[in-house]
């Protein structure tokens, strides 16, 4: 897998071609699905252009990920608790990223969901058996 695998929109990038350097943020391009370009590139060339050139990425800062609107419980990067509700949408993006919380339940489902995707159905039974959640 390539570094440019890795690299999303909004992340802070760092190209380096022998004594050449450029830092900037990854911007998706308008025309290419999928394709990203550090603008301080002359041309705009995608990253998969300056790889096949010889340059080399390292991310030195992740995008922070925007907050989330779908009601339910999350816990911010502190440990704090936020409700998202049809009163209350809007979340700080200064405390991302968030982790949304959910009802063991429905863990418990989702996790047995997936393992009788993969054909493993006594699995699953035995899983939410354990934790005494029904289908």
């Amino acid at each position: 897998m390539s570094i440019i695998d890795q690299i999303r929109e909004g992340d802070l990038v760092e190209a380096v071609k022998g004594k050449r350097r450029a830092t900037d943020v990854a911007t998706a391009a308008k025309y290419s699905e999928g394709d990203l370009f550090l603008s301080v590139m002359s041309g705009h060339p995608y990253l998969s252009q300056l790889e096949a050139e010889g340059w080399t990425f390292t991310v030195v800062e992740k995008a922070t990920p925007p907050p989330p609107t779908e009601p339910g419980h999350y816990l911010d990067r502190d440990g704090d608790h936020w409700e998202v509700s049809s009163v209350h949408t809007q979340l700080a993006p200064s405390l991302a990223p968030y982790t949304r919380l959910e009802p063991v339940p429905d863990t418990v489902k989702r996790v047995a969901d997936y393992l009788r995707g993969y054909g493993r159905r006594l699995a699953a039974d035995d899983v939410e058996e354990h934790f005494g959640v029904t289908s």
